[in-house]
Order: structure tokens, then C-alpha cells, then sequence
């Protein structure tokens, strides 16, 4: 004999349907959060492109000589040997609610570590022509495969201009045999040559002469004309060489309460205090034959 069972199915049903409320607002939560993740993140972006326009706007500014509209008159940070200016309430478009300061902070650095294309030159100021110049050592070393042309600029006891040159790492483009004859080089290797100024002065140059400037030229093979090496020049006293580089840095910051601390956008120039001379003018004919004049 069978007996009969009443199925509850209200209560169940009830079950279900929580279970299955919970679930859509676990969904719902996700999909909120996201969302509103996406939105921050879109602030910030445009935030970000808004802070990058107008550091990029006075940076330019900056390296042109000038200053834009709102911007303080320029200040000495004597701790770290520094200039700086702040251009404030600065409003990125016209919709905008969120106005910023750009901070300028200038600052001239002795030592150089600079991206040269193949046969473009990086100029080193040694002196004015008027006092002997620098004459210590110079640390130079470049990271890519290439024959580095050194070019001594002096002035001679007549007063004559003139320049001495010499290679390091000659085998990436004369092959094996070239040798240096007159610079003082110490730590030669393939990416490093120390340059003692004092010392090539006893050995080439007549007493009274004047040094201008070492003007540095990496050779390289092929025909890449975009290829380049990084060269860095650091001076055993730098105290005694003139400033070669004016870096400049743009920091954006937004006046809204909580966000004055961390810049939203940070720019770097590198802008170089002493142009070489024209390409053009600095070519030497390299020949294993006679030159003769016809």
C-alpha cells in the first residue's frame, strides 16, 4: 500500500527565487564597479592629457626664454642649485572645473649623458679662448658599436685656431692597425676612453695654447642613418668645467582639495648650452693613397 506525500513546493519556490535574487546582485554589484572603474579611469586619463598639454605648453615656453600668463618671476632654490617659477590657476579648456599649477624647475648640469645619431657630434666646452680652458681629465664612454672621433678645438700660442683629432676603438670602421697618436688616452677600451687634457697638452701642444672644446663624432657602419649611441661624458673636476646642458622639468599639478600633492604630469628637456659646429664644415677625407691637387 502506497502512501501519498504533499510536495512544498511554496517554500521552495521562495528558496529559488533568493538564490537566484543573490546571484543577479552579485552581478549587479560587478557590473557597478566596473563601471564607476571605468569613469575614474576616464577622469584620469583626461585629467592626465589635460596636465601633459599645458606642462608641455610652458615647457616649451620655458626653453624659448619666456614665461606664460600666471607665471611667477623666476626664483633661486640655492639647496639644490636650482631656478624655478609657478604658473598657477591655469585652466586646461573651457569646460573644465579643474584648474592647475605648472611648476618650472631649470637647473645647468657639468656632466652629459646624451643619444647621438651616427655622424652628428656632441660638443664638450672646455673654455672661452681667454684662460687655458679645462685640462683635467674627461671620463667619456657611449653604449653602441662604433668608432668614436675625438676633435681637440685650440687656439695656438700665435692665436691661430685649430684642431687636433684622434679616434678610440678604431676597428669598428679603419679595421685593425690604427693607432692614436697624439691623445692622452687612459682606459681604453671598446666603450670607454679617459681623456687627459693636460697630459695631451704636454705632448702635442706648445705652451700658451688655449683649449675650446672636445667635439665627439661616432663613425659607424652602414647606411642607418637613425642608428645612434648613447655618450657619456664625466669630468674628473667639474667644479673647472663650464655647464654644458640646461635641464628643464615641468611639473602639472591640480588644485583640487587632495590632489595638490602628487603632479599629474611630469616633462624633461634636455636642452644643450653648446651647439657644435655645422656637419658640413667638419669632414675629413680618410685615404690609405696619395691626394694630389691637379
Amino acid at each position: 500500500m502506497f502512501k501519498s506525500h504533499k510536495l512544498h513546493l511554496p517554500g521552495q519556490i521562495l528558496v529559488i527565487l533568493l538564490l537566484a535574487l543573490s546571484i543577479l546582485s552579485i552581478f549587479v554589484v560587478v557590473i557597478a564597479t566596473n563601471a564607476r572603474k571605468d569613469t575614474i579611469e576616464s577622469v584620469q586619463n583626461k585629467q592626465y592629457e589635460q596636465a601633459l598639454a599645458l606642462a608641455e605648453e610652458e615647457l616649451l615656453n620655458a626653453a624659448g626664454g619666456t614665461r606664460g600668463q600666471g607665471c611667477s618671476i623666476p626664483l633661486p632654490d640655492l639647496i639644490n642649485n636650482t631656478n624655478y617659477y609657478t604658473c598657477t590657476g591655469l585652466k586646461p579648456d573651457a569646460t573644465s572645473q579643474d584648474l592647475m599649477d605648472i611648476k618650472i624647475t631649470e637647473t645647468q648640469e657639468k656632466n652629459l649623458n646624451e643619444p647621438v645619431q651616427k655622424d652628428s657630434t656632441l660638443k664638450v666646452k672646455l673654455g672661452n679662448g681667454i684662460t687655458t680652458g679645462y685640462n683635467q681629465s674627461l671620463e667619456v664612454s657611449w653604449i653602441g658599436n662604433a668608432t668614436i672621433l675625438f676633435s681637440l678645438d685650440y687656439i695656438d700660442n700665435t692665436g691661430a685656431y685649430k684642431t687636433a683629432k684622434d679616434v678610440a676603438n678604431p676597428d669598428v670602421v679603419f679595421g685593425t692597425g690604427a693607432t692614436q697618436a697624439c691623445f692622452a688616452f687612459t682606459n681604453l677600451t671598446s666603450t670607454t676612453a679617459n681623456i687627459n687634457i693636460e697630459a695631451t697638452k704636454n705632448s702635442c701642444f706648445p705652451d700658451g695654447t688655449k683649449f675650446l672644446a672636445l667635439r665627439i663624432k661616432p663613425l659607424m657602419t652602414g647606411n642607418v642613418a637613425s642608428a645612434s649611441v648613447t655618450i657619456s661624458v664625466k669630468a674628473s673636476h667639474p667644479e673647472n668645467l663650464p655647464n654644458q646642458v640646461k635641464v628643464i622639468i615641468a611639473e602639472a599639478y591640480s588644485t583640487t582639495a587632495g590632489q595638490t600633492d602628487t603632479p599629474k604630469a611630469i616633462l624633461e628637456l634636455r636642452q644643450p648650452l653648446n651647439d657644435p659646429p655645422m656637419e658640413l664644415l667638419d669632414y675629413v677625407l680618410r685615404t690609405q693613397g696619395t691626394v694630389k691637387k691637379e
